[in-house]
């Protein structure tokens, strides 16, 4: 039996590790990259895991997003719609990649629809508490209004 401090110091390694982990996620996004060491602490500390069945259709093409995600465990595929009705897949994404980046800002439909390949962990983070986090967007896409307007230039294609 584990008496309580140790069961303290074993818990809160698991917190830092995964905190660390999730940090390091959210580092990697460039549209985050002007983001200070404290506001990305905040961030993480909102992700929300959501563990996501096979085949589970996340993310419908066409719909409004609010919703940014992190692949923490397993890949989903990235489908879009051609010309004549048929969808294909376009892209995979897993541990570490993101999606979804441009719904914590706009309120651009989603440009392909994202399915599970396999039993994955998503992280989450939506628009309202993105907002209530970091305050107005406004001051965040002023920091990265270059690479902003890259992803809507990238997305409206």
């Amino acid at each position: 039996c584990m008496d309580r401090e140790s069961f303290k110091c074993v818990i809160l390694g698991s917190s830092i590790k995964k905190r660390e982990r999730y940090v390091g996620f959210v580092s990697k996004i460039k549209i985050f990259s002007t983001l200070s060491e404290g506001e990305k602490m905040k961030m993480t500390d909102a992700l929300i895991p959501r563990k996501v069945d096979k085949d589970t259709v996340v993310v419908k093409e066409g719909d409004t997003g609010d919703m940014f995600y992190i692949v923490e465990t397993g890949s989903v595929r990235i489908m879009q719609t051609k010309p004549d009705g048929t969808s294909e897949v376009v892209n995979e994404k897993s541990s570490g990649d993101y999606f979804g980046e441009i719904a914590l800002m706009s309120d651009m439909p989603r440009s392909a629809t994202i399915i599970t390949n396999c039993e994955t962990v998503l992280l989450t983070l939506d628009r309202a508490t993105f907002v209530s986090l970091m305050g107005a967007l406004e001051s965040l896409l002023k920091r990265n209004v270059a690479l902003y307007k890259t992803y809507v230039d990238y997305t409206s294609v």
